[in-house]
């Protein structure tokens, strides 16, 4: 394509935020034909219907989006083949693609995928590394093929975790990471000086799609395994767990060694994993490992968000009875 590498026909494949900082990065750039994300679905009490940010953005620009529910049947197929895309970008759409949609583009259909593969292929790429404390993440650009993430790789970036990163923190820093990164591979693999290499066949591990179940928050784990939950699963599932009788959700907490953190009178390691304790102004839940779980921000069963020292001056009889 020589010169003409900049205005390659793009067809572009995302539906959550990360994605968004992709196309936004593509925009100008490239020329973006063609937008595919998830369908509008209804949200809240009032089942309003809601639009992806990927929708909004594309559609503020002109740019046709298309929104199926699947490409096992012909009308989506042909939706992408009307388009002649050189190449498809795709960036945390939702959807499995068949071969015979990878076989469409011309170059085929490039991933940003946020993980150091072949460390957590699969659905939750951005949430896995949070949840087991690993150390480092980054970011993969791929060639993509019929397998789960297995496609050869274009060009990887590393990035340490800093203790306590939230999702959504990981998720702004991935995506502007993988959109400049993509923005310097992607012409250079048009115009055939980058060759994608194959994975390595070690270290690899799924990432699987998260269901709310998962935010089940279990007392007798430790508190540094809860903390890395609730920094995980924000703002969806979210995480909750049972107190007084009533299911809480938990938003923001710290974690405490039961035996002297802060100067504190030592905790009895005998005294139940779940039992609450008070914690200065505040109170504090007993975990495994005599570790200490200390809320900060709670939801309540009628769904309101507050502190956790005022919901304890409203529930002071529920948590010490």
């Amino acid at each position: 394509m020589g010169d003409g590498v900049p205005m390659a026909r793009v067809v572009f494949m995302g539906s959550c935020p990360f994605a968004l900082s992709i196309l936004q990065a593509l925009i100008g750039k490239f020329s973006v034909i063609g937008v595919f994300t998830a369908q509008p679905k209804p949200k809240g009490r009032g089942h309003t219907i809601h639009r992806t940010c990927v929708h909004d953005y594309a559609d503020s620009l002109g740019i046709p989006v298309l929104t199926p529910s699947t490409f096992r049947n012909d009308d989506a197929v042909n939706d992408l083949k009307s388009l002649n895309p050189d190449v498809a970008v795709v960036a945390s759409y939702g959807l499995l693609l068949p071969q015979r949609v990878l076989d469409i583009p011309a170059l085929g259909c490039v991933n940003v995928h946020p993980s150091i593969l072949p460390r957590w292929r699969g659905a939750s790429p951005l949430v896995q590394p949070l949840l087991a404390g690993d150390d480092e993440t980054g970011v993969a650009i791929m060639v993509m093929d019929a397998g789960m993430d297995t496609g050869p790789v274009l060009h990887q970036t590393r990035m340490p975790i800093a203790p306590r990163t939230t999702l959504s923190a990981l998720t702004q820093i991935l995506s502007q990471q993988g959109a400049a990164v993509l923005c310097q591979v992607l012409p250079q693999y048009l115009s055939g000086h980058l060759k994608p290499v194959p994975q390595s066949p070690d270290g690899a591990t799924y990432a699987p799609k998260i269901t709310k179940e998962m935010g089940h928050l279990d007392w007798s784990d430790s508190a540094w395994n809860i903390l890395r939950k609730i920094d995980a699963l924000q703002p969806w599932p979210g995480t909750f767990g049972t107190i007084g009788g009533q299911t809480i959700g938990f938003l923001q907490a710290d974690g405490g060694d039961g035996t002297s953190d802060l100067g504190r009178t030592a905790l009895d390691a005998s005294v139940p994993t779940g039992t609450i304790v008070p914690w200065g102004k505040s109170w504090a839940i007993v975990c495994g490992q005599n570790t200490l779980l200390i809320p900060k921000q709670i939801r309540s069963t009628n769904g309101k968000t507050m502190d956790a020292a005022a919901f304890l001056r409203g529930h002071r009889d529920d948590l010490f009875p």
